[in-house]
């Protein structure tokens, strides 16, 4: 049963992701025919809201102007494969220098990877990020790993995928002249 779920989620994501790319190429290769017929069917709301989301489409518009180049969206797909096989394979390396993980294979890697991102856009109230828990879940439920070493896994890739990153943002961040006390008083005068 759980074999028939998990194929149909892959069937879906994988549906779901076709289209947004064909919506991205409608975009980028038919700008002014779709900026008219999405205000079009704007036509049927209220007066009062119409302004707004016109702005909002024409905006829209506007930004996918990038994928006016064909070879913009062969570069967009073949990086964010890369940028998957990247995160995949060193969710692979963690995985082989665990001794409980290291039976896993590159399709159950992926298959993890997929809960792992699915979970790391979920904010759990009290715990943070449901990436971890989406891996403990998976690794406990779905490979029978123990909690102890589910859990260390789940923060030694938390640690190695998310953490890592932190210092070079900083880093980043303090040579652009960006100080948190500045993005705070921002975020509260637009909070306004």
């Amino acid at each position: 049963m759980l074999t028939g779920v998990l194929q149909t989620g892959g069937h879906i994501a994988g549906v779901l992701a076709t289209v947004c790319l064909a919506v991205l190429v409608a975009f980028g290769v038919f700008p002014d025919l779709v900026e008219r017929r999405l205000k079009g069917a704007l036509g049927l709301l209220p007066a009062k809201l119409r302004p707004k989301l016109e702005t909002l489409v024409s905006a829209f518009v506007s930004g996918t102007g990038s994928t006016r180049r064909g070879s913009f969206v062969f570069m967009l797909v073949a990086y964010t494969f890369v940028e998957w096989m990247i995160i995949a394979g060193c969710f692979w390396c963690v995985f082989r220098s665990i001794p409980a993980a290291a039976g896993l294979t590159a399709l159950d890697t992926l298959i993890i990877v997929g809960f792992v991102a699915f979970g790391s856009a979920v904010q759990l109230p009290g715990v943070g990020g449901g990436m971890q828990v989406a891996c403990v879940l998976v690794l406990t439920e779905l490979y029978q790993f123990p909690l102890a070493a589910a859990t260390g896994t789940a923060v030694l890739l938390w640690l190695i995928s998310f953490v890592s990153i932190v210092p070079i943002g900083l880093l980043l961040m303090a040579r652009e002249g960006l100080e948190f006390r500045k993005l705070m008083k921002r975020g509260s005068m637009e909070a306004l």
